[in-house]
């Protein structure tokens, strides 16, 4: 038998893991059109709890990654201006430990 989702409905046959912990929230359940295989989806229609993190997409990285860029680059400036370039110089060579797109 399988687990009832929200409203007390059949939940999908992914959801038959979810009690474990081995199931994968699907993605379409929640959203307004709902999943459009039902019962027969292989992800789990039951809600998990804290949210996720989803990544953000390519496009909308990027133009964080370009306007991060820009404000280093007016930094850079400023720092040339006040005659701190070599502070400045060094504490942007540090590694922080930040990944890449």
């Amino acid at each position: 038998m399988l687990p009832l989702g929200r409203c007390g409905l059949l939940a999908s046959i992914g959801s038959s893991k979810h009690g474990k912990g081995a199931c994968k929230q699907c993605l379409f359940y929640l959203r307004p059109g709902g999943c459009m295989r039902g019962e027969s989806c292989e992800f789990c229609h039951i809600q998990h709890s804290g949210g996720g993190h989803r990544r953000p997409c390519k496009a909308k990285r990027q133009r964080f990654k370009k306007i991060i860029e820009q404000h280093l680059m007016s930094l850079e400036r400023g720092a040339e201006a006040l005659g701190l370039q070599e502070t400045y110089s060094a504490l942007a060579s540090r590694d922080c430990g930040g990944s890449g797109v």
